[in-house]
This record gives structure tokens, sequence and C-alpha cells, in this order.
């Protein structure tokens, strides 16, 4: 099973978004529960590490969680994809 884990190069950047962090790859279930709680621990202790950056969590932040469904001309899903997205702003970080 490949593992693509690393920092984003110059290539990842744009105006709006650069990538700090990359992590995709396929792995047991229990062990994909583990690594959301040993995040959601981070989140909890207002500090997330990903890769060499640490990053300070605000109290409030916004949750998006999109439950998506991918067809592929077929009336039956080839892949479902859960997604969890946490944003806030820079400046609530000073706050």
């Amino acid at each position: 099973m490949s593992e693509q884990n690393q920092p984003a190069d110059a290539t990842e950047q744009n105006e709006e978004e650069t990538e700090l962090f990359f992590s995709e790859r396929m792995q047991q279930t229990q062990h994909v529960a583990r690594r959301l709680r040993r995040l959601a621990d981070m989140f909890e202790r207002g500090e997330v590490r990903l890769g060499q950056h640490d990053i300070a969590i605000p109290e409030h932040v916004m949750l998006k969680i999109e439950l998506e469904e991918e067809h592929n001309g077929d009336i039956a899903p080839v892949n479902f994809e859960i997604e969890v997205e946490v944003v806030w702003p820079v400046r609530m970080q000073e706050d």
C-alpha cells in the first residue's frame, strides 16, 4: 500500500491556498479511527501538529462534514467519501 505524506512544495502554491501537509493512504478502519482520535485530542489541546507544522487552534472554529457518493454512469455508487473540514480565519488565532 502506497502512502503519500509530504510537505507541499512551490508547485502546490497558488494565490489563494498553500498546501502545508498532505497524507493519503489505504488503512484498516480501526487505524483510521485511531488517527482521527489523535487529531481530535490535538484539537482539544488547542494545537495541531501535522508534518513540521504546529498550528494553534482557536476556541471556536467552523466544522463542515460532507457525505458524498461517486458514480461512473451506473446507478450504484462506485465510492463513498466523507469530507471533514475545519476552518478558521488566522485573525481568530490572535484573539
